[in-house]
């Protein structure tokens, strides 16, 4: 999943593309702390979004287009 996420926030520096969103379960604390991890910030939540009633956060990223600025967080 890491790998997968950093290249789409990659490849998508010489595109069109300046932000990126997401939505993650409010109840998914290693989701959200992953995507914390590459500066995405809650921007919103959605009531009851899953079938289940759980509401998930609305994420944002935005995509820088100078590529010295996109820095991966060091894996432990």
């Amino acid at each position: 999943l890491i790998d997968y996420l950093e290249k789409i926030l990659v490849n998508n520096l010489d595109s069109m593309v300046d932000r990126v969103f997401l939505e993650v379960s409010t109840e998914n604390k290693e989701g959200i702390a992953l995507y914390d991890k590459y500066s995405f910030k809650v921007i919103g939540e959605r009531r009851k979004y899953y079938k289940n009633g759980e509401n998930a956060f609305v994420m944002e990223k935005s995509i820088s287009k100078n590529k010295h600025k996109i820095r991966s967080p060091s894996r432990q």
